[in-house]
């Protein structure tokens, strides 16, 4: 009998032992459980998100396409191409056409003040180039810029006290030293 007893003590023993391990195991469970249904719920959720995503790049894409399409269609209309003019109404080749005179006028005034700019004075901005500086070649003055450039080197040595300059003053383009200046005579 009291090996019976014995052996029913081991056998409890053993038992809530098991169980214990058992309960730790089945809490165990039951927590990766819960972590894997939130990472399920938070990949869903990224899913979601990606997909809302990728359709809203597909539509801004889209919208890319079509504004391209259009830009690509009016300089067609622009440029005078056959095929871009041939569905348009009478109402809107007049219009295309006020549209083009208009940016001629622009292109060409552009071109011109451009043009003028070349011509003028680098020093005084006013007076058109009139001079050449020797040895760089730059036409970049008028003649009185280049007399007043020679007389504010020549007041600058003499504040310095140089008796001798290896040059009077420097190209307003390049910076090279400038040997001489000549007059010159546009065509």
């Amino acid at each position: 009998a009291e090996t019976a007893t014995r052996r029913e003590l081991e056998l409890r023993r053993a038992f809530k032992g098991e169980k214990s391990r058992l309960l730790a195991e089945a809490e165990e469970a039951r927590e990766a459980s819960e972590t894997l249904r939130a990472e399920l719920s938070k990949a869903r959720q990224e899913a979601a998100e990606a997909q809302r995503s990728s359709e809203e790049q597909r539509a801004a894409a889209e919208s890319a396409a079509r504004d391209v399409s259009a830009a690509r269609a009016e300089a067609a209309r622009l440029r005078g191409e056959e095929g871009a003019l041939r569905g348009l109404s009478a109402e809107a080749l007049e219009a295309l056409e006020r549209g083009s005179l208009a940016a001629l006028t622009a292109i060409r005034q552009a071109r011109e003040e451009a043009a003028r700019r070349a011509r003028t004075c680098v020093v005084c901005m006013a007076a058109p180039r009139s001079a050449v500086f020797l040895p760089c070649g730059h036409a970049a003055c008028c003649a009185d810029c280049v007399d007043s450039l020679r007389r504010h080197a020549s007041q600058a040595a003499q504040a310095a006290a140089t008796l001798q300059l290896a040059h009077a003053y420097d190209c307003p383009i390049c910076k090279r030293p400038v040997a001489s200046a000549h007059r010159v005579f546009w065509a």
